[in-house]
């Protein structure tokens, strides 16, 4: 018998942001299922509910409501999740957004009393939140389902087109007035809307999107930049492959998606300032050619993996050669504090890493104490952009049965330096894959290990003599260029015989 995809929370409102996202989902869907997907948008999931079989695959919306700052959506998840304990759900990418206590322990009560359910979000801030409020959940990051569609064009760009956002979420009000008067002044023709405006989009079956949204998105490739602090705009602009300047919201929804912006190669500015916009403007980067391969694979790599092992393997997801090539050391965080299970999954990827005679005596110390942490700033004389985690790392001469015990093998010592390296370049590595933030450092000075003394950091064992700084990326981080490394050929010395 032919499985059947159900997909719930579509929308029913004016957003051609979120219409063009359950679009995106149920064409994706339709690769696997066929016609064989029942859709239900948000007021009629009671009637959808009644319909489920055992047997039926879940997938819930994607969108900004994972949270209390849109309630009504985040409400009727609970209610899936808890009526549907013998289905697999999948919920496609959110954004993570908690004010109130009560509200996080009603989602986490639900999501934990169901064993095959699977929570995606959508930038690094909101994983770490998620991680954060439900440890006990399997969590993962993939991009929004509108990156895995492109639309391409050769229109003549020369206006820049303002898509604003006129709601709670919009923070920068009195500031869009004077990026107006930049832009006006610089000579630009300029036009404003919002996603909440086009009402042939709005509020008809998301299977009328095969006509209107790319006629939308032929209208967004006739400009030359587009300015906006709606989270969908970004992804527009990037999928018609315009030049973006993000403007942030009142949360991290925006500026955090700056990560999966990066993944793909396209052209976003995070806004810092009015006088970073006014200079922005004076070099517009060119158009460029967007590709949705990499967003498409992510998703049919998940579906995939649910269909042939009926369950979601996590592992299948992760792009390892891209998060090689992307990963850049960054040295500006935000406060954020990451939880604890997050800095376990850390810590584990370098415990896993290969050791000299697998001696497995690299050791591990987080440093999440903000006084403990103050005094490292001091000794190395940071004066700003501190991050919330520092994880130290050493080596063990204490282990028995070891080639470096007692430290008895002063030919071997040298194993040190490189499993403490092949440790920390695994965690720098999966910081990346997760959109975290990191900076190496290295302790080899004359001081140093009197400065751990004299902080309570002693062990007559294990010298630690290299760490990890560690955060979410401050706005602007994540989309410093990337200096161009060594061709191959100039890296590689082959041996002839």
């Amino acid at each position: 018998m032919t499985k059947r995809a159900i997909q719930f929370l579509t929308p029913h409102h004016d957003n051609v942001g979120d219409n063009a996202q359950a679009w995106m989902i149920k064409n994706i869907l339709s690769v696997f299922f066929g016609n064989n997907i029942l859709s239900f948008q948000l007021p009629d999931t009671e009637n959808g509910l009644r319909q489920v079989k055992p047997d039926d695959y879940i997938f819930l919306g994607s969108g900004g409501y994972l949270g209390d700052l849109w309630p009504r959506g985040e409400q009727l998840r609970r209610k899936i999740i808890r009526e549907c304990k013998n289905n697999i759900i999948v919920s496609f990418p959110q954004s993570v957004h908690f004010d109130n206590l009560n509200e996080i322990k009603e989602s986490y009560d639900a999501y934990k009393s169901h064993s095959n359910l699977y929570l995606s979000t959508r930038d690094p801030e909101s994983y770490i939140l998620a991680k954060y409020y439900f440890p006990d959940c399997n969590i993962f990051q993939m991009p929004d389902p509108v990156f895995a569609f492109s639309h391409n064009s050769n229109y003549k760009r020369d206006k820049i087109l303002c898509i604003f956002r006129n709601d709670k979420e919009d923070y920068l009000k009195t500031k869009k007035e004077d990026l107006i008067k930049i832009i006006k002044s610089k000579g630009f023709e300029i036009d404003i809307i919002d996603t909440e405006q086009h009402s042939d989009i709005n509020r008809k079956p998301i299977e009328n999107m095969d006509v209107n949204f790319p006629n939308y998105l032929d209208n967004i490739s006739k400009y030359k930049c587009v300015v906006t602090d709606r989270f969908h705009g970004t992804i527009f602009s990037a999928i018609t492959g315009t030049p973006c300047y993000a403007l942030p919201t009142i949360d991290h929804k925006v500026t955090s998606c700056v990560y999966w912006h990066k993944q793909f190669n396209t052209k976003l500015e995070v806004y810092t300032s009015t006088e970073a916009f006014d200079k922005y403007l004076d070099k517009i980067p060119e158009p460029f050619c967007y590709n949705k391969s990499k967003a498409f694979s992510i998703y049919t790599k998940i579906i995939s993996s649910i269909i042939s092992n009926n369950k979601l393997n996590l592992n299948e997801i992760n792009l390892v050669q891209e998060t090689i090539d992307n990963r850049r050391t960054i040295r500006k965080w935000k406060a954020t504090k990451i939880p604890n299970n997050v800095i376990n999954d850390i810590i584990h990827t370098g415990v896993n890493a290969p050791s000299g005679a697998n001696s497995q005596c690299v050791r591990f110390k987080p440093i999440i104490d903000s006084i403990v942490l103050n005094k490292f700033y001091e000794f190395h004389k940071y004066k700003k952009d501190y991050p919330p985690l520092i994880i130290l790392v050493g080596y063990d001469f204490g282990v028995k049965g070891t080639i470096n015990y007692n430290r008895n093998n002063k030919n071997w010592e040298v194993l040190k330096y490189q499993d403490v390296a092949a440790s920390i370049e695994n965690m720098l590595l999966y910081c990346e894959s997760v959109g975290l933030a990191c900076c190496w450092l290295s302790y080899l000075l004359p001081n140093y290990q009197e400065f751990l003394t004299s902080i309570g950091i002693k062990d007559d064992n294990i010298e630690y003599f290299s760490g990890v700084a560690i955060g979410v990326p401050q706005i602007g981080s994540n989309e410093i260029k990337h200096n161009d490394r060594y061709v191959i050929r100039q890296s590689i010395e082959y041996y002839i015989r």
